[in-house]
């Protein structure tokens, strides 16, 4: 849920130019999108998606955590800001009912309260025997640890995703998510990705550094296999029959993974930048593309049980290169690079159902140093 690792800009530490935030009003959203945050009730009853981003102010950088609902009875996408203290956030989970984690690239791992905007606890994940120069002079951040994901396993632990930079080193933590305390830690690949748990609620991570990897975290045990991933793995998901899909971001292409991680085969041609990946129980998903300069961004639908790809939907203004993207019913809910909010589209018709905006435009040309992370579905009970 990142960019790759060698062009990473992490949101809370490095010198973001201050930029003049201008009026929300945006000339080239799509007709019917929301021109500006909207403070409707999120509805308890529908999964929402959460996501994270930072926005460059005369005071500084402002963290903000998002709470769309994109079915309401409106017909139109709800929108809820939580300002949150996390330098950099990143991923999030869903813990309790209103209590959500959220990962910044500082390091640590935030509970935060959605119904009271507080930050409830806060836990550092910089590992032990860090010295006093990694920790001033990491060279990406203003910590020498990045926490990139935190996800919610069918065990009901939390699992961390960290990064020990200067020593190109990946970790996965085990939290409790009642006292909020670490309780195992395992090494995993460096340059940490994407994470998905399989059938048997194995966690699988893509690592990014050192020659790229995927490493199988047993949570019953917190034994690891980490394995050679090459063509740049950026987002993995499980699909149908157990296999396990990852999108290679330097192949245009995405990757069928056996059971014990090892490359089976390919699904081709799927297009510049191949990003997010979202399959649903009955093997229907997405690929988010977020293209290049010569050819736009857009998401493929595709047939996962048969590998074939059913429509392509060009995302267009609303949303030029799509970055991350979750299913939701039969909508596919995608964050853009460069713009502070998410696009809904139908992935029946290909049709654009919402294009929300989170905050107001930038002065144009420094679109990209706004961007949206850890796209996450909230499911009813959570909310």
């Amino acid at each position: 849920m990142r960019e790759p690792s060698h062009l990473r800009r992490l949101g809370g530490a490095v010198a973001l130019p201050l930029l003049l935030l201008v009026a929300c009003q945006s000339s080239h959203v799509a007709a019917g999108a929301t021109q500006g945050p909207r403070s409707d009730d999120l509805n308890p009853r529908h999964s929402w998606v959460g996501l994270t981003f930072v926005v460059p102010q005369r005071s500084g950088l402002a963290h903000y955590l998002a709470l769309v609902d994109p079915a309401n009875e409106s017909g139109k996408s709800a929108v809820k800001l939580v300002p949150i203290d996390v330098k950099g956030p990143a991923g999030l989970a869903a813990v309790s009912a209103g209590r959500i984690a959220v990962a910044g690239t500082t390091g640590r791992i935030a509970l935060v309260d959605i119904h009271t905007n507080r930050m409830i606890r806060q836990l550092d994940l910089v590992p032990q025997g860090t010295s006093e120069s990694e920790r001033t002079n990491s060279g990406y951040t203003e910590s020498p640890a990045a926490a990139w994901e935190v996800v919610r396993a069918p065990d009901g632990f939390l699992y961390a995703t960290v990064d020990w930079i200067p020593r190109h080193s990946g970790f996965v933590y085990r939290i409790d998510p009642e006292t909020f305390r670490p309780l195992a830690k395992v090494r995993v690949g460096p340059g940490q990705g994407g994470t998905a748990f399989d059938q048997g609620n194995r966690l699988w991570t893509i690592g990014q550094e050192l020659g790229s990897t995927v490493s199988i975290v047993d949570t019953s045990d917190m034994q690891v296999q980490t394995k050679p991933l090459h063509g740049g793995p950026e987002e993995i998901a499980l699909g149908p029959s157990g296999k396990m899909y990852v999108t290679l971001l330097g192949q245009n292409r995405v990757a069928i993974l056996s059971a014990t991680g090892k490359v089976t085969g390919f699904i081709p041609d799927i297009g510049p930048a191949p990003w997010g990946i979202s399959i649903n129980s009955k093997g229907e998903g997405v690929v988010a593309v977020a293209g290049s300069a010569t050819s736009p961004g857009g998401l493929m639908v595709i047939d996962f049980r048969t590998h074939s790809v059913i429509r392509r939907i060009s995302a267009g203004k609303a949303c030029p290169r799509p970055r991350e993207v979750v299913l939701i019913g039969r909508s596919a809910i995608a964050t853009c690079l460069g713009l502070p909010g998410v696009a809904v589209f139908s992935i029946d018709s290909g049709t654009l159902l919402d294009s929300v905006r989170l905050a107001p435009r930038v002065v144009p040309g420094f679109e990209s140093n706004i961007e949206p992370r850890g796209l996450t579905v909230i499911p009813p009970s959570s909310t």
